[in-house]
């Protein structure tokens, strides 16, 4: 009985310690876009999926934002008053590049580090990405221009059926970079995977391996682009390819 009683104790209290996902609604914004636009998005923490989409389909250009707090069981109440304290907003801004929008989602809550804003951007077309957040995986979905992505505790992935030319600069740790690209991308690749590994599979085009490669490190130019390609990990991998139809087994990194 007495081991009983033990084992009691110990359940409750890990029940009341353990960490409790509360989502809140998810808050839709509309977009009026009908041409190339680049994304900017900055997030405290949180994940950030951003693709271009194509509305003959019936999908429409759009932001969501979905608030998630992850309290203690025994603290629902705190949870749900702290999800409002999530504040975000969308804006188009217009300067010589062209439509800009720009995503920013922040909190005053005191205990930020158990909130997530998780961030979906869809636009008729993607050029050119710049994404800022923390505690979260970033999914990049078909676009052109140049990608500079930075998170933590998050993995990231790049895909396109168009070939890319422009500067590409990743950073995150505890996490996997995943790219994938078509034929024609050119750059010059500057990678590093710490305690992790590299893969590179380049099914299509010419690519010249320079300066200090090894299994976490890799340094090639690739069509004799001159575009910096940076991508860095810590505690994670690195896969990139560039070959036909490369969205092809992109989830599940197949050949």
């Amino acid at each position: 009985m007495p081991s009983l009683l033990l084992l009691l104790c110990l359940l409750a209290s890990t029940a009341s310690t353990a960490g409790c996902s509360v989502k809140a609604r998810a808050d839709r914004q509309p977009l009026e876009l009908d041409g190339p636009v680049s994304i900017e998005v900055n997030s405290f923490a949180g994940d950030v999926s951003i693709r271009s989409i194509d509305s003959r389909t019936g999908n429409m250009a759009h932001v969501t934002v979905v608030g998630e707090a992850l309290h203690a069981f025994n603290r629902h109440g705190d949870a749900n008053s702290a999800l409002e304290s999530i504040d975000w907003n969308a804006v188009i801004e217009h300067d010589d590049l062209g439509p800009r929008l720009v995503v920013n989602a922040t909190t005053t809550d005191d205990e930020a580090h158990i909130l997530r804003a998780h961030v979906t951007v869809h636009v008729p077309t993607v050029d050119g990405v710049t994404v800022r957040t923390t505690r979260g995986d970033v999914e990049i979905n078909e676009l052109t221009g140049p990608v500079d992505v930075r998170t933590t505790d998050g993995t990231v992935e790049l895909m396109s059926d168009k070939p890319l030319d422009d500067p590409i600069s990743i950073f995150t740790s505890d996490g996997d970079v995943n790219v994938r690209l078509a034929p024609g991308t050119s750059g010059d690749f500057n990678l590093h995977a710490e305690h992790g590994s590299i893969r590179m599979r380049i099914k299509s085009g010419q690519m010249i391996v320079t300066g200090n490669t090894s299994a976490d490190r890799f340094h090639g130019r690739l069509n004799d682009g001159t575009s910096p390609f940076i991508i860095r990990t810590t505690d994670g991998s690195i896969r990139f390819t560039v070959k036909p139809n490369p969205k092809k087994h992109g989830i599940l990194h197949l050949p």
